[in-house]
């Protein structure tokens, strides 16, 4: 196994076979990360062996705060795009 640096995710790389054995985590990968980065909420990290991506991580500059009185589970979101 060869593992690349540290890379940003592009359509080069293979996240189809990704599994760190947490199901939503790769879901995400699979079904998220690439259009959330190309809408610029967020960029995504790759570690890849020959295109295919054995770990990742998300980094996104926006925060959920919860509003004023609001009851349990509501948060108030705040616009941030990665540029």
């Amino acid at each position: 196994m060869a593992l690349s640096s540290i890379e940003l995710l592009d359509d080069a790389r293979r996240v189809d076979s990704f599994d760190c054995g947490k199901p939503a985590l790769n879901a995400w990968l699979a079904d998220f990360a690439q259009r959330n980065q190309a809408r610029g909420f967020i960029r995504v990290l790759v570690i890849h062996d020959e295109g295919t991506v054995v770990g990742y991580y998300g980094l996104a500059p926006g925060q959920r705060e919860r509003a004023a009185g609001a009851g349990r589970g509501t948060l108030e979101r705040r616009e941030s795009r990665c540029r």
